[in-house]
């Protein structure tokens, strides 16, 4: 029913990328590769919309589309958006590829930015301890760990490199 009044909505107003991103949210779960278009088009309507530009890099990460994740960043810095966000997900795409120095210094890059962001935080802890800096990676995941309360396995696994210390 909500996906219907979406559709009717762009239907009233094409230009409207709001509405893009609402019908990419109804779908994100249930069919992911509809969503992608929706969020390309709200892209092309308005490149500095900062939610479709998260979830588009969302989705892309969750299937691993790597060459895509810096395409689409590309187009939206030719764009003129310069957000740290595009780094952080440039950063993660390195990660994929197993091209750990590159994602280390592009989560570095963007450190004070995503220092809020409990999830960021834990991928950067574990890089950092999976390539030697293990104190730097220890700080970075209490911070996560402060961000979020929730996550029992990560509290456990901070509460073990503080016992082995």
């Amino acid at each position: 029913m909500a996906k219907e009044v979406a559709d009717a909505g762009i239907l009233q107003d094409e230009e409207n990328e709001q509405l893009y991103v609402v019908k990419s949210r109804l779908e994100q779960d249930d069919q992911p590769d509809l969503a992608k278009p929706d969020l390309y088009r709200a892209l092309e309507l308005n490149p500095g919309n900062f939610q479709a530009a998260k979830s588009l890099l969302d989705l892309l990460f969750e299937e691993e589309e790597t060459e895509e994740m810096y395409r689409v960043i590309e187009k939206l810095r030719d764009a003129g958006e310069e957000d740290p966000l595009y780094t952080y997900y440039k950063g993660k795409a390195k990660h994929l590829e197993d091209e750990v120095e590159e994602a280390l210094v592009l989560y570095e890059e963007v450190r004070n930015e995503i220092r809020n962001d409990g999830e960021a935080m834990e991928e950067f802890g574990y890089l950092l301890i999976e390539n030697g800096r293990r104190k730097d990676g220890f700080e970075a995941l209490r911070q996560a760990v402060i961000l979020q309360e929730d996550n029992a396995g990560l509290a456990a696994y901070v509460e073990r490199l503080i016992q082995e210390d």
